[in-house]
This record gives structure tokens, C-alpha cells and sequence, in this order.
């Protein structure tokens, strides 16, 4: 698939904004949905405000895409701000449902959806369940389809690893969720967007899940030792007691702005170790950026 044209949902967000780059490189006429401000995404760049949560403002922004890449994330993911409205619920499975709604299907010929791992309908974490389901309609839609899983995203503008970075900077010590033991395999946002563009053209993408991880599985105090380093930062780690790192959050849910959530640190203590089997087979040598330099970004 060449030379589509593609809404990108979510274009002025960390990994949309790479997705829409890396399009554009390859000669797809993009139109970036955007929410707010619009965005300075270049002179080729087709812009068109729209919300995902307002199926109204969708029918302008679908028209004549032949597909579409759903990259919509909440700015304080993955800490829900449930009276702003910032929940897994409302903006990813609402938003998935509400493009399903307007998207032609006699002319789409691909829904992209930047999903993730661990997903299950049944999860008790809200943002692995709404995916799930998001999962769950695109496939009932019977459009055809492509689920890009990553692992923790890292890079330009990476949140999380920002907020990780902030407790180094601020906290005596290397804070660390538990023993630090949890494995997690950070992947830069190029890379995320490179797949994402690979399985728009590939015929044999359709229809299918691919993982996607970095080129090392670190564990959690290892990511935090790794971190420090690139920062400059020299301070001995210390475990936190996963009970007492939950009422933290749970205090510090309270504030208007909260750094962190329950549900965000039992994210954080989930392992993740993606299989890039079906990204190796779908795009023989896919290079990956190291962790190192993708945490590196992440911190420009």
C-alpha cells in the first residue's frame, strides 16, 4: 500500500507526531488530526481539527482516507485524570469506536492501532482492558487491520521515561518500585513509527499483531542505574516496599496534577518481554535502536 492517503489520529502526540514524520517520508499524503492548537507539522502536512471523543467532528477528517493510524494518547497517560476526562475508556476504546463509526468501509483498507502488551478484557488495569476491547471492535469492524504492540516507548518527548528521570532527579536516592526485579524492554519512537509505516504497506501485516521491543530486556533498577548514568546522576538505589510505593500513589493521586497513580505503578511492575518473532519475519533486518540511545533522547 503506497502513496495512501492516512489520518493520523493523535499526530500532535509523541509517537503520532514520529508516525506522521516517518509517513511523509515515505510519500503517503498524511492528514493529521489534531485536538487543540494546531500543529506546525510541516508544509505537506494536511491538518484537520477533530476529536476522538466527538464522532461529529470525524466525518471531515475521514474523508477520502484510504487508511487510518490510531496514535491517540491522553498527555498524562499512563496516570487516568478520571474529572478531566483523561481515561483509557473514554479516549482509547472511545476513540477506536467513534473512528469505526465514521470510517468509510467500502474505502478503508487499513486501521493501524497503536496498541500494547499484557492486554486482557478482564485486566484490572483500565488501560490494558480498554485496549483490549479497542482490539476486540476493530476486529468485529471487518476492516482490515494491523496491532502494533510496544513495549515502553522511549525517546523525543517520551513521558514516562521523563517522569522516571524526574524521581532520579528529585528523590536522595534511585527510587525503585518494589525490588526492582521487573523487566522492561524500552523501544525507541523511530523505530515504533517505522513499523508502523512497514505494516501500512506490507499486504502480509494485515490482520495481525506485532510486538515490538527494544534490542534488551533490562530489568527496572537496571533501567534506573542506566538512566542515572546518562544523567550524571550518582546515587545509591533503594528498594520501595510495593505496598508503601501504592499508598504513595495513592496520595498523590489527590493532587490536581498527579506525577503517578495506583494503577500507573502496577503497570510499572508488570514484566514486559515482547516477542519481535512476527516483526523479524514481516521485515527481515529491522534495525533497533540501543537502549542507551533511545534513553539518551528521552532525555533531551
Amino acid at each position: 500500500m503506497s502513496g495512501e492517503r492516512v489520518l493520523v489520529a493523535g499526530a500532535t502526540g509523541f509517537i503520532g507526531a514520529a508516525v506522521v514524520r516517518e509517513l511523509q517520508a515515505r510519500g503517503h499524503a498524511v492528514r493529521a488530526l489534531y485536538h487543540r492548537r494546531q500543529p506546525s507539522l510541516g508544509p505537506d502536512v494536511e491538518t484537520v481539527r477533530g476529536d476522538v471523543t466527538d464522532p461529529a467532528s470525524l466525518g471531515l477528517a475521514l474523508e477520502g482516507c484510504t487508511a487510518i493510524v490510531d496514535a491517540v494518547q491522553f498527555p498524562t497517560s499512563p496516570v487516568e485524570q478520571p474529572r478531566k476526562g483523561l481515561t483509557f475508556e473514554r479516549i482509547d476504546l472511545g476513540g477506536v469506536c467513534n473512528l469505526l463509526a465514521r470510517a468509510p468501509r467500502q474505502r478503508v483498507r487499513r486501521f493501524i492501532y497503536l496498541s500494547g502488551t499484557n492486554l486482557s478484557t478482564t485486566s484490572r488495569l483500565p488501560g490494558h482492558r480498554s485496549k483490549a476491547l479497542a482490539e476486540q471492535a476493530i476486529r468485529e469492524s471487518g476492516i482490515p487491520y494491523t496491532f502494533i504492540k510496544p513495549s515502553l516507548v522511549a525517546g523525543e518527548g517520551s513521558r514516562p521515561v521523563r517522569m522516571l528521570a524526574a524521581l532520579i532527579r528529585r528523590a536522595p536516592f534511585i527510587p525503585l518500585m518494589g525490588d526492582g526485579s521487573t523487566k522492561v524492554q524500552p523501544v525507541y519512537v523511530g523505530d515504533v513509527a517505522r513499523a508502523i509505516a512497514a505494516a501500512l504497506e506490507a499486504p502480509a501485516a494485515a490482520n495481525r499483531a506485532i510486538e515490538i521491543g527494544g534490542p534488551e530486556v533490562l530489568t527496572m533498577r537496571g533501567l534506573m542505574q542506566r538512566l542515572a548514568a546518562l544523567m550524571g546522576v550518582r546515587k545509591a538505589a533503594l528498594a520501595g516496599p510495593v505496598p508503601l510505593v501504592l499508598l504513595a500513589a495513592s496520595l498523590a493521586q489527590l493532587l490536581p496534577n498527579p506525577p503517578l497513580s495506583p494503577d500507573a505503578v502496577r503497570f510499572l511492575l508488570l514484566d514486559v518481554d515482547v516477542d519481535n518473532t512476527a516483526l523479524f519475519q514481516l521485515f527481515p533486518g529491522f534495525d533497533l535502536t540501543p537502549a542507551d540511545e533511545a534513553l539518551r533522547r528521552s532525555l533531551e
